[in-house]
């Protein structure tokens, strides 16, 4: 059987409240990681919203904040450049964001990422602690050798999931909590979604005990990061979607995109926009590093 993980679609409703303060305060400018001529990385920020169609997004604060960026001639054409997102991040999620102000730019990057040939690497924490031989007994979850360094021999111990995702509004004949549900299915239509999941360490989160762990996606499903680490018994602190309802008062959720790596036909790496990992600095104090015999 294949297990298939339930989404529930989300309304502009959903984005009316935020948990940052900070990204809408006077004085808040858009990190950037990376800057072109065509191409920009900025650290997108935690609960922000993506498009043009919410008076705060990314967009309004690239149009603010690198107005610049929209002048620059193109084609010997004066009129302002438009904003690309080759790629997304959920509205709770913060980090590295590729924003593209050509079609070249925007092509080059859409080509990349649809041939398999983008590397994102993401951190989170996540409740509880993870126990890789535990975890690996889990339907879909398996332990392998993993090379987390493109071009490195070096493997290390890594967490395989492999699930079916299936898109869509929640069923009405499924009981309203919790919002993501673990379905036996016997349809191959069905997309597979496929993730890396490296323990980092341990440590505390308001007193209680979480994991730090590195994520890798292998296809780009809907909110496939969070529904893989609810499938291994671990949501993500602060997410009210799929984890407790209360958000366990969480400043946030705890997920952020550290990086992305661009590869050419070969496989060599041609662009590497890495930013910081914000979130060990919400631990309650230094974190303890996983142990190899774990």
């Amino acid at each position: 059987p294949f297990i298939c993980c339930r989404l529930r679609s989300m309304s502009k409703d959903d984005f009316s409240t935020s948990r940052n303060k900070v990204a809408r305060s006077d004085g808040f400018k858009l990190a950037s990681v990376y800057q072109d001529r065509d191409l920009i990385v900025v650290n997108k920020p935690y609960d922000v919203a993506m498009g043009k169609e919410f008076a705060f997004s990314v967009q309004t604060l690239v149009k603010r904040d690198y107005a610049n960026f929209l002048q620059i001639p193109e084609d010997g054409c004066k009129r302002e450049r438009k904003i690309h997102f080759p790629h997304l991040l959920d509205y709770e999620t913060s980090g590295v964001l590729c924003v593209s102000f050509t079609k070249k730019a925007t092509s080059f990057l859409c080509r990349a990422i649809k041939d398999g040939r983008s590397i994102k690497t993401y951190s989170a924490l996540v409740n509880g602690i993870v126990v890789p031989k535990k975890a690996s007994q889990i339907d879909r979850v398996e332990i392998v050798n993993f090379s987390w360094n493109q071009g490195s021999e070096e493997e290390v111990e890594t967490l395989r999931v492999k699930t079916f995702i299936i898109p869509g509004k929640t069923d009405p004949s499924l009981p309203p909590s919790p919002l993501s549900q673990v379905l036996v299915s016997d349809d191959p239509a069905n997309k597979e979604a496929e993730s890396s999941i490296r323990v980092i360490g341990y440590g505390t989160y308001h007193g209680k005990e979480v994991t730090h762990l590195h994520l890798r996606l292998h296809t780009g499903r809907r909110h496939q990061l969070r529904l893989h680490c609810l499938h291994l018994g671990h949501p993500i602190v602060g997410d009210t979607l799929y984890g407790p309802q209360e958000g366990e008062g969480a400043e946030r959720m705890m997920l952020h995109a550290l990086s992305m790596r661009i590869l050419d036909q070969q496989r060599n790496v041609v662009h590497s926009f890495v930013g910081e990992d914000e979130l060990v600095e919400f631990l309650d104090g230094p974190e303890k590093e996983k142990e190899n015999s774990s």
